[in-house]
């Protein structure tokens, strides 16, 4: 007698009992064979930039774009920067890109710049030759340090599109020029005038007569702002100051920031954001830590955007009798 034949298990529903139906069942459902696809890398991304001039130096803005490994946008930002070189604003997006990337907290990118002489130099191609762009080089190198991998590769012009893109919108959208001048200056002297009419007013409830102002404009000097050792930075259009800043070095790695104004016509635009940038910028370059400042207690809209640019208040510094609240941020 023969051995006796296995029986085969009963069939049970939604189950493959052979390798040729759990192949079918599995097309059926949609499983994919073999292993999954691969998840983007994270922590890198493709960061895009760019830098533009009208004249050289001129009216001057940057834009870059960072991309995600999967091809989503990180992040994409353009601003006017005042009056700079094309090579100065070629440098200052990478620098602003960079800065960004380190912020996210992504640790590989891949930086892809239209200027060649800008990837020559951060690269080792060649030593800049101009102390100004040795210093932007060196800050390029310090911001890709804090990433930890960063390749930066040149690209044809046609092929940054995007980026060329984001800095003509910026220089189209507002022009606004933000540059630094000295307080003799007639612009600046404008400025410093319309400054004191506005505080002058805003303190005695009533128009600032031309004596008031004057007044105002021996007691409050502005001297300290003269280069080297101070600065004053004024933001005008079509030959109107429409807001300013001052920066003074008061000892030990300390400044302080003096003069921040912005005409009424051009508040809630941004304008005192940038002109706060550009002064913090300042200060780094010349090697300050700290930054102070005070500012009247009627001054409300001062104080938020002081806050909101994380100064912090501070016990009460400096001979001011008018001033009401003491703010500083460390740099």
């Amino acid at each position: 007698m023969g051995a006796p034949q296995r029986r085969r298990p009963a069939r049970r529903h939604g189950r493959a009992n052979s390798d040729a139906e759990r192949r079918a069942l599995a097309k059926a459902s949609g499983r994919r064979k073999g292993p999954p696809p691969r998840a983007p890398r994270p922590g890198f991304a493709v960061l895009a930039t760019d830098g533009g001039s009208r004249g050289n130096p001129g009216p001057a803005a940057i834009g870059y774009e960072l991309t995600g490994a999967d091809g989503t946008i990180l992040a994409a930002h353009a601003e006017p920067i005042g009056v700079a070189g094309a090579n100065v604003a070629e440098y200052r997006a990478l620098i602003a890109g960079l800065e960004h990337a380190a912020r996210l907290g992504l640790d590989r990118v891949d930086a892809r710049c239209d200027a060649r002489l800008v990837v020559d130099h951060v690269t080792g191609g060649r030593e800049p030759a101009n102390p100004r762009l040795r210093e932007l080089c060196d800050r390029v190198r310090d911001a890709a340090e804090r990433i930890g991998t960063v390749v930066v590769t040149w690209v044809p012009a046609e092929s940054n599109g995007r980026a060329h893109a984001l800095v003509a919108e910026a220089l189209a959208l507002d022009p606004t020029v933000i540059e630094p001048l000295p307080p003799s200056d007639p612009l600046a002297e404008a400025a410093l005038h319309t400054f004191m009419e506005e505080m002058s007013s805003r303190w005695l409830g009533r128009p600032a007569t031309a004596a008031d102002v004057a007044e105002g404009m021996r007691e409050f000097p502005s001297d300290d702002l003269e280069p080297p050792e101070g600065l004053f930075l004024v933001a005008h259009r079509n030959g109107v100051a429409m807001g300013c800043a001052g920066l003074r070095t008061a000892g030990d790695g300390v400044g302080e920031v003096k003069r921040v104004w912005v005409s009424p016509a051009s508040r809630r635009q941004g304008l005192g954001r940038r002109l706060m940038a550009q002064i913090e910028r300042h200060a780094r370059e010349r090697g300050l830590r700290e930054l102070r400042l005070d500012t009247r207690s009627d001054l409300v809209e001062a104080r938020r955007l002081y806050e909101s640019l994380g100064y912090r208040e501070i016990e009460p510094f400096g001979d001011n009798p008018y001033a009401g609240h003491w703010f500083a941020k460390r740099l």
